[in-house]
C-alpha cells in the first residue's frame, strides 16, 4: 500500500484519470502487465502498444523508437510514458493515436510542399519554414501559434535584434510556460515546471521578488542628479523654449529656497522661501495686559447687549 501516488504510479494525460493525474495501476503492476503482453504478443513494441490502448496512453512508433535505442536498466514502460510528456506530445491520448492512424502521417516540415512523393496533396498548415527553424521541428500547429504569441508578448518592447543568449532564454521561457499550462489544464503536477521557469527568469534578472528588490534599491541609492538626468533624457525641455515663470518660481522657492533654509544659508532663495511661507503662517495674538473680558471680546466679538436689556419682552 502506497502513501502517495507520485513516484509510485505512472502519470497520466487522459481525461479518464484527470482527478488524480495518475494511472490507477502502480509501476510494479504495469511492469507485470508489460511482461505478460510481451510474451503473449511476441514483442515489446506490441506489448507497449497494448498498454497504451488499455490505459488511454498516446502511442507513437517514434516514441518507442527513442526508448528502444536507450540501453539502460530503467523500465521501458516508465521510459515510454515519460517521453509522452515531451512538449511535442503533451496533452495527447490514445484518441489522438486513432485519429493519426486514420490518415497518412506527414512530417510537419513537409507540409508546405504542394504534393508529396505519391502525388497526393498534404495537410495544409499556416506554419512557415521560418517558424519551424526558429522553434525546432516536432510541435503541432497550435503549439507553434501559441509559442509565437507568447514570444511576441515577452519581447515586443525589447530592442531588436536581441543578443543570441537572451533570445534563447526567451524561447525557453515561452516553451516552459506553454508546457506548464498544458499540464495544469490536464490536472497534473506543475511544480517542477514552475521551478524551471523561475530559474530561467532568474537568468534574465526578471524574477518577480528579485525585480522588486532591485527597484527598491535603485530608489534608495540613486542620487537626485541621476534622476534629473533620467527625466531630461525621457522628457527633455525642447531647445529654444524658455520655462514658464511659474516653474522658475517653484524651483527657486520650494527647492532652492527650502534647501538653503535647511542648511542655514541666507541668500535670495532663502528669503523668497521665508516670504512665501509667511503667507501660510498664523501668529498667535498676545494678551499680556488685557483682562479676561477683553480676551473673550477679541476672540468671539462684542455681543452688543445693553445693560438694561432683560429677558422679559414686555
Amino acid at each position: 500500500m502506497y502513501t502517495k501516488q507520485k513516484g509510485n504510479f505512472p502519470a497520466s494525460q487522459s481525461p479518464l484519470f484527470i482527478e488524480s493525474g495518475y494511472l490507477p495501476v502502480c509501476n510494479h503492476c504495469m511492469e507485470g502487465l508489460y511482461e505478460h503482453y510481451r510474451e503473449a504478443l511476441g514483442s515489446g513494441e506490441a506489448a507497449m502498444q497494448r498498454l497504451c490502448l488499455k490505459f488511454d496512453i498516446y502511442w507513437n512508433p517514434e516514441i518507442w523508437g527513442m526508448v528502444s535505442k536507450i540501453s539502460t536498466s530503467t523500465s521501458r514502460v516508465r521510459q515510454y510514458i515519460s517521453k509522452t510528456f515531451l512538449i511535442r506530445y503533451i496533452g495527447r491520448t490514445y484518441d489522438d493515436t486513432l485519429d493519426e492512424a486514420a490518415k497518412p502521417f506527414i512530417p510537419l516540415e513537409m507540409r508546405d510542399v504542394e504534393e508529396d512523393e505519391n502525388g497526393e496533396a498534404p495537410i495544409k498548415t499556416d506554419v512557415t519554414q521560418e517558424t519551424i527553424l526558429f522553434w525546432g521541428a516536432g510541435f503541432d500547429e497550435a503549439m507553434y501559434k501559441e509559442l509565437d504569441m507568447r514570444y511576441d508578448r515577452w519581447t515586443k518592447d525589447l530592442p531588436k535584434p536581441m543578443p543570441i543568449v537572451e533570445e534563447s532564454l526567451y524561447k525557453q521561457i515561452c516553451i516552459q510556460e506553454a508546457q506548464i499550462n498544458r499540464r495544469a489544464s490536464a490536472g497534473q503536477d506543475v511544480e517542477k515546471g514552475q521551478n524551471a521557469l523561475n530559474n530561467l527568469l532568474s537568468s534574465l534578472n526578471v524574477k518577480p521578488n528579485q525585480k522588486r528588490d532591485d527597484e527598491s534599491a535603485d530608489l534608495e541609492s540613486t542620487p537626485l542628479g541621476v534622476w534629473a538626468k533620467r527625466w531630461e533624457d525621457n522628457r527633455p525641455i525642447p531647445d529654444g523654449d524658455v520655462p514658464e515663470p511659474k516653474l522658475i518660481k517653484y524651483i527657486s522657492v520650494w527647492f532652492l529656497g527650502h534647501l538653503a533654509k535647511s542648511f542655514g544659508l541666507k541668500n535670495l532663495n532663502s528669503q523668497l522661501y521665508e516670504d512665501e511661507m509667511n503667507k501660510y503662517r498664523v501668529t498667535k495674538p498676545e494678551y499680556e495686559d488685557d483682562d479676561d473680558d477683553e480676551l473673550l471680546v477679541d476672540l468671539f466679538g462684542n455681543a452688543d447687549v445693553n445693560e438694561g436689556d432683560t429677558d422679559d419682552p414686555a
